[in-house]
């Protein structure tokens, strides 16, 4: 039934099988050859008119041909291959061409690769013989996938890898100032051109870009796909096998593969040679180790990047000094973090750095926020979020909504340091690093505890304990189950509450945390 509605859609409505019986007993034949498959049917039909076996005479379709000269195709593909035989040479050329390109394409970009003028001749023929269609803005695309994908196999391989050639060069002239942008695309072109420098370049540009854009799964495709191809080929120019590992294992990083980053960074600061380019792997190190919460590891990581770095490197050497003072913050030492960062933010002075001096200006904060000076804490990250702002830095701002979030817990405005909690909490969950998501739903859960709002705090301690159980930053964890148990005593369960505050005390103990030691010690004095 539902074949019959098809035709009828395509003809137009069914014959009387006493008024045509010719008409009516091919139609019969379609729908059997068909066997229910509606893009079959329709070829199928299409194949019949292309072939002159039916034909519109007025209002209504005739049978010209008898069936016994026409040979049905016995498969899809068969039916899409017969049509495409049928057409003049330059349409069937310009399909085939157009399927090299991809399911959607703009006219210009086939004008390119064909070598044909603007309007592209014959494309308005193929849309109105459903090979292709225009869209709403104005770029054409096959009907159907299976159509291009039978136009692109009828092509000899020499001309698949000319006009992948041909299209990749095209893309280059097209979006000449988007290149990154489309850098997959023609990595792609490129790569099926046997263009393999041109591939390579342009398929670590599509990792970076990725990985820019928080799209870790895609990021980390590409950049394998790098890897491969400059081992099959290790001589090829462009990026060095040290920068495409290095990039590996910024990559891994947030997506808590830990192990393996240090390993490729590991050898990627053994391929490197320039100074500058070991402290930027030893950077990316320290940060792993940061997350791992090993803080003395991290601190001599980065010591040794800074002491790498020649002196005219003042960015880097500045970047390095910061996270030095972040690691110093993070074991108690709040007077030498204090100078470090100062330290940093003179080299960074005169110049436009605004990422990194961000960086300095929150850790900056951190430790005057630690020491009770919130007025100076406050300017100091408010300062670092404007640099973050500027730096279109998504993840440094969503830590100096967490951290001024902070300042207002502890000035009492907890209406604000609410609403800069969820706004941070929103920036991580774009970003999706299971990492960061923890800390802010320990921080809201935090805030909701001294507002005196338990059941909403118990929820997001939850979920953090959640992640946190699966991703294991042990510095994270102590401080949530220290949270979650502080929130539970508070609500009566002063036996778990104290199992969950014991339970972070012991990793906290572990890890040497000794900044947090005196809190959690009083809190659980007091449960008890």
């Amino acid at each position: 039934q539902d074949s019959q509605k098809l035709l009828a859609s395509l003809l137009g409505g069914m014959p009387e099988a006493a008024a045509a019986p010719a008409l009516a007993a091919l139609l019969r034949q379609v729908q059997d050859r068909a066997e229910g498959n509606p893009f079959y049917l329709k070829e199928l039909v299409f194949s019949l008119i292309d072939g002159g076996v039916l034909v519109r005479a007025q209002d209504s379709w005739q049978v010209q041909r008898p069936s016994s000269e026409f040979k049905m195709p016995s498969t899809i593909q068969g039916a899409v291959a017969s049509r495409l035989d049928r057409l003049p040479h330059y349409k069937r050329s310009l399909l085939q061409v157009a399927s090299v390109l991809g399911r959607t394409f703009s006219q210009p970009f086939l004008a390119k690769v064909a070598g044909t003028q603007l309007p592209v001749p014959g494309l308005d023929e193929l849309t109105k013989s459903n090979f292709l269609y225009q869209n709403s803005s104005g770029d054409y695309a096959f009907s159907q996938a299976l159509t291009q994908e039978v136009a692109y196999q009828s092509l000899l391989l020499s001309s698949r890898k000319e006009l992948h050639g041909r299209a990749g060069l095209a893309l280059e002239e097209l979006y000449a100032d988007h290149l990154d942008e489309n850098a997959h695309i023609l990595a792609h072109h490129f790569a099926l051109a046997e263009d393999y420098v041109r591939s390579l370049r342009y398929q670590v540009k599509a990792a970076q870009r990725a990985f820019d854009f928080f799209d870790l799964a895609t990021a980390k495709s590409a950049i394998e796909r790098s890897l491969a191809l400059i081992d099959q080929r290790p001589l090829l120019d462009g990026p060095q096998r040290w920068e495409i590992l290095y990039l590996k294992g910024l990559i891994l990083t947030p997506l808590n593969q830990f192990e393996e980053a240090h390993t490729v960074l590991d050898a990627a600061f053994e391929l490197s040679v320039e100074p500058q380019h070991q402290a930027k792997i030893l950077l990316a190190k320290g940060d792993i180790f940061e997350r791992q919460a090993n803080y003395p590891n991290a601190l001599d990581t980065y010591q040794h990047g800074y002491d790498l770095l020649p002196a005219e490197y003042l960015t880097e050497r500045a970047s390095l000094l910061a996270k030095v003072a972040y690691g110093k913050y993070r074991l108690g030492e709040q007077e030498a973090s204090q100078m470090l960062c100062h330290e940093a933010l003179a080299l960074l002075e005169g110049g436009t750095h605004p990422k990194e001096a961000g960086f300095a200006h929150s850790v900056l904060g951190l430790c005057l926020w630690r020491l009770g000076n919130l007025e100076q804490a406050l300017h100091h990250t408010q300062l670092a979020m404007q640099h973050r702002e500027a730096a279109k830095d998504l993840l440094g701002v969503a830590t100096s909504c967490n951290n001024i979030a902070s300042i207002y817990t502890d000035s009492g405005e907890t209406t604000l340091a609410e609403q800069y909690y969820l706004r941070g909490l929103q920036a991580y969950e774009r970003i999706g690093d299971g990492y960061f998501i923890s800390k802010a739903h320990n921080n809201l859960g935090d805030l909701l505890l001294a507002m005196g709002k338990l059941a909403e705090a118990e929820v997001h301690l939850r979920k953090a304990l959640e992640i946190q159980q699966r991703l294991q930053h042990k510095d994270i964890l102590a401080t949530i189950l220290f949270n979650l148990g502080n929130v539970l005593s508070y609500r009566g369960k002063h036996e778990e509450g104290l199992t969950f505050m014991r339970k972070g005390l012991s990793i906290f103990e572990s890890l040497d945390v000794r900044e947090v030691f005196p809190e959690v010690h009083r809190s659980i004095a007091l449960t008890c």
